[in-house]
């Protein structure tokens, strides 16, 4: 696994910083632009973490809605939250995963700095045994730990380094003063232990600090573009964001203390242009965000009007179809019931305009009365024919010479036979007229409560 390592990391890494050493001459220049191709490098990487980042600080409210929702049910809650990342095409580690890039870069490039000889020399074991023995010679003791020893010795042969060449031609003088401050060293916390306050010792003191005033402002401009707010709504969250933004720019001064000046320089420009990034980047997502959701809201709202407008149409034409289903009925109704005919002043008595009622009509019996009366005139007729007759016929007794036999024929004159069927008629009509103001009286007393209850309205 360490060949691996060493063949596909640390070797690339090796001869791209020796290259920029090469093109600048300068320690410092060449860590410069080491940081920029590594930030370059990992630039789609970092877009793609910040975009998840920010997707989810979006998701927050949802989120918060669903712990309402389902908060006792934390089964059903993960399962909701689940099909919310998928819905929203989110991964919930996507963002973390991708902001952990630029660890490996720096253990990568912490291994070649501490080892000098081995990763940009390309020394072999046996001629950095020999580089000790000479400084051994020459007087030199080496004070850093086994870790540093490497580093410390570059920076003899770098003060030799005709002495040691003569024997090594394969070493390179490597100068790791960059801005007045040797690179090299490893910054001291107790500033006193330097012995002079010049600018060598003071820059040294100084790199930690402003690596993590650079991790802070990185981390805070970070948080404010991945919000969508200043807070989330959630406690935990927001405490944890805030411990996270404090914690790491102490662990940046930390680490600026137990590692190589070279590394704090490296680390001081990938903060600052991770603050460049973050503030290009997130305006940049911002703004397309903010677009997709107005192409949502806008797609959102025209969809509700189309779903209020095929409501309203679906009302409307149940609304028609009940009317004409009701119009329908109406027409059959009046179809089959014939029209009333006007109110004349047939129906009247008195004052009274409908006491007879509205459809009164003194003849509409006339016809069947005058069937009755005729029928009473044949019969008549009838038993008139039947006496004449009686008359005409000559009496049994007179042919044969036995007694006659009266036959009395009780029969109505035909004046007292005419007035009994005139008062029978007479009797018929007033039946009749009595009945036709009967139905009257109810129809006017069904208009009168018909009017009292209009007037109530």
């Amino acid at each position: 696994m360490g060949q691996l390592w060493n063949a596909i990391i640390i070797k690339p890494f090796s001869w791209l910083l020796l290259q920029f050493y090469y093109f600048t001459g300068s320690y410092g220049l060449a860590l410069v632009l080491f940081a920029v191709v590594a930030k370059l490098i990992l630039l789609p990487f970092s877009i793609k973490g910040k975009k998840s980042m920010m997707q989810m600080s979006r998701l927050n409210p949802k989120l918060q809605q669903l712990q309402k929702q389902y908060g006792k049910d934390r089964m059903r809650y993960n399962e909701e939250m689940q099909k919310l990342y998928k819905q929203e095409n989110v991964s919930p580690l996507g963002g973390c995963l991708w902001s952990l890039l630029p660890l490996p870069v720096m253990i990568a490039l912490y291994t070649v700095i501490r080892k000098p000889l081995t990763n940009l020399m390309n020394l072999a074991a046996e001629k950095i045994e020999l580089v000790r023995t000479m400084l051994t010679d020459m007087g030199i003791t080496l004070v850093s730990n086994q870790s540093y020893e490497e580093l410390e010795m570059a920076r003899y042969i770098s003060d030799h380094f005709a002495a040691f060449r003569a024997k090594i031609p394969e070493l390179i003088d490597i100068q790791f003063n960059f801005l007045g401050i040797d690179l090299s060293q490893i910054p001291q916390i107790n500033i006193f232990k330097y012995g002079s306050f010049t600018w060598a010792f003071i820059g040294l003191f100084l790199i930690p600090f402003i690596s993590g005033a650079t991790a802070f402002f990185s981390a805070r401009i970070g948080m404010k573009t991945n919000a969508t707010s200043t807070s989330t709504g959630n406690a935990i969250a927001d405490r944890t964001s805030k411990q996270m933004l404090y914690t790491m720019p102490l662990i940046s001064v930390w680490i600026g203390f137990v590692m190589p000046a070279g590394l704090g320089i490296y680390w001081i420009v990938n903060n600052l242009l991770t603050i460049l990034q973050e503030y290009f980047v997130g305006r940049r997502l911002k703004a397309k965000f903010e677009a997709d959701e107005a192409k949502r809201a806008e797609l959102e709202r025209l969809e509700a009007e189309e779903e209020k407008r095929r409501r309203a149409e679906a009302i409307a034409q149940k609304a028609l179809a009940a009317k004409t289903k009701g119009g329908k009925k109406q027409a059959q109704q009046k179809k089959s019931k014939p029209a009333a005919e006007p109110t004349t002043d047939r129906g009247r008595v008195d004052n009274r305009p409908y006491a007879r009622g509205r459809a009164y009509d003194p003849n509409r019996f006339a016809d069947e009365r005058n069937e009755k009366l005729l029928a009473a005139e044949l019969s008549m007729e009838q038993d008139a024919q039947i006496v004449r007759e009686a008359e005409a016929m000559p009496a049994p007794g007179t042919e044969t010479g036995e007694p006659a036999v009266t036959k009395t024929v009780l029969s109505l004159p035909e004046e007292d036979g005419g007035e009994d069927i005139e008062a029978a008629g007479e009797e018929e009509e007033a039946e009749y007229e009595e009945e036709f103001a009967g139905e009257a009286a109810d129809e006017s007393d069904e208009e009168s409560e018909e009017g009292s209850d209009e007037e109530d309205k």
